[in-house]
C-alpha cells in the first residue's frame, strides 16, 4: 500500500451493489494516478473475489448507513499517511483524468476540497446532473445548480462554491483528523452538507473543476404505493424520518447546528415550505 506526498486514500460506502462497485474500482485503477489506494466500506454481503482482490474491505453492520460508512472510512485514514482523501459512491464512476485534476488543484490550495460536477447516464448519453449545489443563503437548501449540458459544454476555469454532494470530492487527510461527519443527527442524508459547513466555518474553501466528473450509474427508482393508505404512509415516512432528505427532522438538525436562533428556525421552516410545495412532484414520483 503507497502512502505519503500525494497519495490518496478513496472511500467508497457500498451495499449489496457489486456491479456498480465494479464500474467504480476499474474507473478509480483507471486514472492513471500514482500513490492511489481503493477502500470499500461494506454494510453487505461479502464482496466478489474478482472485486476484493483489487481493494481494500472494512466491513460494518447491514443497519450502518452512508454517514456511519464514511465515518469509518475516516477512521482508518487517521492511522494512515495518505495524503489526501478521495470520496465516491459506488454506483458512481470517475471521468478520466479527474482524480488527477482535483489533486493537482488541492496541492497548490490548501484548506480547499477540490470538487467534481456529477453527472449522469441517460438513454440519450451522459448529461449534467448538477455542477454544485445553491444554499439560497439562510436556508441552506441545497438546490441543484445545472449552468450547462454535458460533458463537453462544461467551462474551463475552477470556480468557488459553497455546498455540493459527497461524491467526486478531494480533500487533505488533516479533514478526517480535524472534523468529523455527524452520523448521530445526520445517518443518512444531510452529513455531507454538515461536513461542507463546517469546513467552511473553520476557514476552508469548496472549489468546483468543471472539467472533472463523476457518473452516477443507477436513477433512482420509484416504487409506487400500490393503495392510496400506502402512499400517505410514505409520505409521512419521508416527511419525518432521519433517513430522508427531505424530513423536517433532517431540516432542523442542520440549522440549528450552523444557524443562530431564531434564524434557525424560519430558514426550517421556509426550506420545509419549499421542499414540499415547490418539490412536492419530484417526491410523489419517489413515492
Amino acid at each position: 500500500m503507497q502512502s505519503g506526498a500525494g497519495s490518496i486514500l478513496a472511500i467508497v460506502p457500498t451495499y449489496n451493489e457489486p456491479d456498480e462497485l465494479r464500474r467504480v474500482v476499474e474507473s478509480l485503477r483507471n486514472q492513471e494516478v500514482d500513490g492511489l489506494h481503493i477502500l470499500v466500506i461494506n454494510a453487505g454481503m461479502p464482496l466478489p473475489s474478482d472485486v476484493s482482490a483489487l481493494v481494500e474491505t472494512v466491513a460494518v453492520d447491514d443497519q450502518d448507513y452512508w454517514t456511519h460508512c464514511i465515518a469509518k472510512g475516516f477512521e482508518v485514514a487517521t492511522d494512515r499517511q495518505h495524503e489526501f482523501i478521495y470520496l465516491t459512491n459506488a454506483d458512481t464512476y470517475a471521468l478520466p483524468g479527474t482524480l488527477t485534476a482535483l489533486r493537482e488543484h488541492a496541492q497548490t490550495h490548501p484548506k480547499t476540497v477540490s470538487c467534481a460536477p456529477a453527472y449522469i447516464e441517460t438513454e440519450q448519453g451522459v448529461s449534467l446532473l448538477y455542477s454544485h449545489q445553491d444554499p439560497m443563503g439562510f436556508l441552506l437548501y441545497g438546490r441543484l445548480i445545472r449552468p450547462w449540458a454535458g460533458v463537453g459544454d462544461a467551462p474551463s476555469e475552477p470556480f468557488p462554491i459553497v455546498l455540493t454532494g459527497g461524491q467526486g470530492v478531494l480533500f487533505p487527510s488533516s479533514v478526517a483528523r480535524d472534523f468529523k461527519v455527524d452520523a448521530v443527527n445526520f445517518p443518512h442524508y444531510a452529513s455531507d452538507h454538515d461536513l461542507w459547513l463546517q469546513l467552511r466555518e473553520a476557514g476552508w474553501r469548496l472549489d468546483l473543476l468543471p472539467k472533472t466528473g463523476v457518473v452516477n450509474t443507477r436513477t433512482l427508482s420509484a416504487h409506487h404505493a400500490k393503495s392510496m393508505g400506502e402512499r400517505l404512509r410514505r409520505l409521512w415516512w419521508r416527511m419525518t424520518s432521519d433517513k430522508t432528505p427531505e424530513s423536517l427532522r433532517i431540516m432542523w438538525r442542520l440549522r440549528r447546528k450552523h444557524l443562530a436562533l431564531p434564524l434557525a428556525i424560519v430558514s426550517t421552516l421556509v426550506s420545509f415550505g419549499l421542499r414540499w410545495t415547490v418539490g412536492l412532484p419530484k417526491i410523489l414520483r419517489r413515492t
